[in-house]
């Protein structure tokens, strides 16, 4: 993921800021944004609740999907390629990290480990210091 940005970072720097609509940039923009933009949230998403990653990955995708189905004939309405481009690479970088995640094929560093519940200090309630 992180060689991805990196490739999406070099791709804004020679692109510049400024993109023309529908031109080959405008697309490869929407094509890379979404992908990493998919991949970040569901793991950030999954990063932030460690005892149920698979559940929130699982989730995730889901209403991913809800809302596609929803938001694809408004946008084969309108003609918004770009757009769509970006929700279906955005879709499809929710869909790999969500399999790669389900697979134990992620690593989340040192929150790999099940953590207690909050506020526990593993002393027994009625025990005084």
């Amino acid at each position: 993921m992180a060689t991805g940005v990196l490739v999406f970072f070099f791709f804004k720097l020679l692109g510049g800021r400024h993109i023309e609509p529908g031109s080959i940039t405008a697309f490869l923009d929407a094509l890379l944004g979404g992908g990493l933009s998919g991949s970040a949230a569901v793991y950030v998403s999954c990063y932030v609740a460690p005892t149920h990653r698979k559940y929130v990955a699982l989730v995730l995708v889901l209403l991913t999907a809800i809302g596609s189905i929803l938001a694809y004939p408004i946008m084969f309405e309108k003609r918004d390629w770009a757009y769509f481009l970006f929700t279906l690479a955005q879709d499809s970088g929710m869909v790999f990290i969500t399999y790669k995640i389900c697979k134990g094929q992620i690593g989340f560093g040192a929150s790999n480990n099940t953590l207690p519940p909050t506020g526990h200090s593993g002393r027994s309630r009625g025990s005084v210091e």
